[in-house]
């Protein structure tokens, strides 16, 4: 699954942040949406990250594959290169994303 965040830069600007969370076994793994090749985003159309077998994230761009486990690049033009590792913490059943300062919605969650 895609998520498009907001953070706040280390100059106290927000921008836009776009990650992906993958659920492989009992683990949840998070890693930033961007190839290593020319950086564009992995998915082809929108939250399309996997490759055709379900095992492999994939790029829509070149094709490149690389393992849930690790975002190590295994076929493709960025072979050998891997993916951005995002630290993620699943609290009370929540996915967090850890170390990064989001953008807070200070609008309440029952409204």
């Amino acid at each position: 699954m895609g998520f498009r965040l907001m953070i706040v830069d280390h100059d106290g600007n927000q921008r836009p942040w776009s990650i992906v969370v993958v659920r492989w076994g009992k683990t949840v793994l998070g890693y930033l949406n961007r190839c290593p090749h020319n950086g564009v985003n992995l998915d082809w159309e929108r939250n399309e990250f996997l490759d055709p077998y379900g095992v492999r994230l994939m790029c829509g761009k070149h094709g490149s594959t690389f393992e849930l486990g690790t975002g190590r690049c295994v076929e493709g033009p960025c072979k050998g290169r891997a993916l951005t590792p995002i630290a993620l913490t699943v609290l009370d059943g929540d996915i967090c994303v850890v170390g990064v300062r989001l953008v807070e919605d200070d609008t309440p969650f029952d409204e």
